[in-house]
């Protein structure tokens, strides 16, 4: 199936509310919004069913990339299907794609977020499930060829009567064998694999094993595993330095903006204090780890020479499973192997999601 292409269906509408949103489908609730877009919980008129749908302006003539993933994902365990595609213009002629699929309500950020504001864990039943389901979406995007590039709570959605999960928000999607080489400012920050922070430009779908790990992690922590922040600068009362410090604020959330707009997620101060937090509880990577990390990074990363300065300033380990066996109950520390074997600094080392499907906690009874 060919997906479909934009059409002039609707140019010319003076009602600027029909000309808004597909005519067959009432939009009832803004559910969230981003770089890529913004995503609403809308009525189909003609089913009277629930759907969600992600509008954002169309550029260009060409399919949407997250258009033909989601195309490519149709019928996969786990993964939001696509209802279909629709295109309108505004009453300025602004060509917006609307991609249609199935509505389900809340995400696994929200059902964490839920359990840490109540102080209960997670129920182990219900980890063990979320977490097979999991590994399945993952290990058939994987051998589909697309990296999702952009796993985190969030974007897992999460059917409290049926328990089911989907993966949703394909938009950083992308099948890595069509280029040698990728954009690495991608996937939010505490789930972002370690090559990544580095630069690396040629990395593989190891990047969604390790952000899986990370959510793992967070179903057991309540909290993310890995969040690195720039410690706050002091601040003075000085009036012609706030004034300095109003006019840069400015000029750098213009730039922020434009810069957003045209490249999505990029690298800032934080990225630095991301890789400290994980060298203390990872330790600091081997030269070896070091340089398979940086391998196809800039050269700017390459100029620092990592594997030398990691070298002299070593950091300890801490034992991670250690740290999680008081959240794991009894009979379930297959959990704490697998988030382990998960997240590691070395991509060649982590498991592939295929072996993901074969462990223990996985396929165990």
């Amino acid at each position: 199936m060919q997906p479909s292409r934009p059409s002039n269906a609707g140019r010319g509408r003076g009602d600027a509310e029909a000309s808004a949103r597909p005519p067959r489908y009432i939009l009832k609730q803004l559910l969230g919004s981003g770089t890529f877009g913004k995503c609403y919980v809308a009525t189909d008129t003609s089913t009277n069913e629930l759907v969600a749908i992600k509008k954002r302006p169309k550029w260009g003539g060409g399919v949407s990339r997250e258009q033909v993933m989601l195309e490519l994902v149709k019928g996969l365990p786990h993964c939001v299907q696509m209802k279909g595609v629709v295109y309108t213009h505004s009453p300025r002629q602004i060509l917006t794609q609307h991609i249609v699929m199935q509505y389900v309500p809340p995400t696994l950020g929200q059902l964490i977020r839920r359990h840490r504001a109540e102080r209960r864990p997670l129920p182990a039943d219900l980890t063990r499930s979320i977490a097979r389901q999991l590994v399945a979406a993952l290990h058939a995007l994987h051998q589909q060829n697309i990296a999702h590039r952009d796993m985190k709570p969030e974007n897992i959605l999460f059917d409290p009567k049926t328990r089911d999960i989907f993966i949703c928000d394909l938009g950083c999607a992308k099948s890595l064998s069509d280029s040698p080489h990728h954009m690495p400012y991608i996937c939010s920050r505490p789930y972002r694999a370690p090559e990544l922070l580095f630069g690396s430009m040629s990395y593989n779908e190891s990047v969604d094993v390790w952000s899986t790990g990370c959510i793992l992690a967070e179903m057991l922590l309540l909290s993310p595993l890995f969040v690195g922040r720039k410690p706050p600068q002091p601040q003075h009362d000085n009036k012609d330095n706030k004034d300095n410090q109003d006019t840069k604020e400015r000029d750098d959330g213009r730039h922020k903006l434009k810069r957003n707009r045209m490249e999505g997620p990029q690298a800032g101060d934080d990225e630095p204090y991301q890789i400290l937090r994980i060298c203390q509880v990872l330790g600091t990577p081997t030269r070896a780890e070091t340089e398979e990390l940086t391998a196809s990074a800039g050269e700017l990363i390459k100029s620092l020479e990592l594997p030398a300065v990691f070298a002299s300033e070593r950091l300890a380990a801490t034992d991670l499973r250690r740290v999680l066996a008081p959240l794991v109950p009894p009979g379930e520390e297959g959990l704490l192997d697998l988030i382990h074997r998960c997240v590691k600094w070395s991509p060649s080392a982590r498991l592939t999601a295929a072996e993901m499907t074969q462990h223990s906690y996985v396929n165990g009874g």
